[in-house]
């Protein structure tokens, strides 16, 4: 009878113990989630993904909306949500295609299968290609709204936060008959407080002298450097206009096209603009409380 007791005993223990366990990594967890949502309150965050050879940055405003721009040419970019978002938040408030090529968009195909998008947002730029038609027709399928950029217009994304869009102008497009769908990205202008961001897909130094001359381009806090740091883009002209004190180029490691190319490292170097780029420091973050900002880099850690 006594043995009977010890063996209850120990198994009242052991019971006891998994329990205190169990509530000792929920308690860490809840901390964790604590801290993290008490940290970026109020704080823009502004994440410039690794996903390759494309281009891929996701926006978390201090209300907690979500934008993503852009998403890579695989369902990379959904790995990088799942660990960026809360396991609860299924929703892309906003989604912005720049330019419908592959490397931009084709990981929207795999986001819009696990998360609801609730507006997408594109270039006004006719393009054809049997994943771009795929793209569509999934689009068409999950009922996402869509809406063209063919003017300027600045969306007020919540109080303090506005994402302006600078480019393409219909009127522009149609008089300078662009050769290819780079040209058309969608120029993307993010303000918070004194801090902005400059969003330009694939243009070339084309499109830069016309943002230029249509006085768009205000001094910035940090630009995405157009076309994976391509020499075909990144003017002087464009680069001295802008002053990005951070400039980050979004390139996928040992790629075929040689980006970035060294000339466009030059300019921004003499710019005194300080490179990251996402084939050496991995996933790049901001987060912004207006006033200042702090980096982290996926190599770097913790805020």
């Amino acid at each position: 009878m006594g043995v009977r007791c010890m063996r209850k005993s120990n198994c009242l223990k052991k019971k006891l113990i998994f329990l205190l366990i169990i509530i000792g990594v929920v308690e860490v967890f809840l901390l964790i989630f604590l801290f993290q949502s008490s940290r970026e309150k109020n704080h823009l965050i502004v994440s410039f993904l690794d996903i390759g050879q494309g281009d891929s940055t996701l926006i978390r405003t201090p209300r907690n909306h979500t934008i993503l721009i852009d998403a890579g040419p695989t369902g990379t970019v959904v790995q990088k949500l799942g660990k960026a978002l809360p396991f609860y938040d299924r929703t892309i408030d906003l989604a912005i295609i720049t330019h419908p090529q592959t490397d931009h968009f084709a990981g929207f195909l795999d986001v819009a299968e696990r998360y609801a998008i609730k507006q997408l947002i594109t270039s006004d730029i006719p393009y054809s290609s049997p994943e771009w038609e795929a793209f569509t027709k999934k689009v068409s399928e999950f009922h996402i709204p869509v809406s063209f950029v063919s003017s300027q217009r600045t969306m007020i994304l919540e109080d303090g936060v506005s994402l302006e869009l600078l480019w393409p102008i219909s009127m522009a497009v149609d008089t300078l008959h662009l050769p290819d769908a780079n040209e058309g990205s969608v120029v993307a202008l993010l303000r918070y407080g004194e801090h902005e961001f400059l969003f330009t897909g694939d243009i070339s130094a084309d499109t830069e002298s016309q943002l230029l001359a249509n006085n768009l381009i205000p001094d910035i806090d940090v630009l995405k450097v157009a076309h994976h740091g391509s020499k075909t883009s990144s003017s002087k002209e464009f680069i001295t206009q802008a002053q990005p004190e951070i400039a980050v180029i979004m390139v996928g490691r040992d790629n075929s096209f040689g980006h970035p190319n060294a000339r466009t490292l030059l300019t921004l170097n003499q710019a005194g603009s300080v490179v990251y780029r996402t084939d050496i420091d991995g996933d790049v973050t901001f987060a912004s409380d207006g006033r200042t900002y702090a980096l982290r880099t996926h190599f770097i850690g913790e805020f």
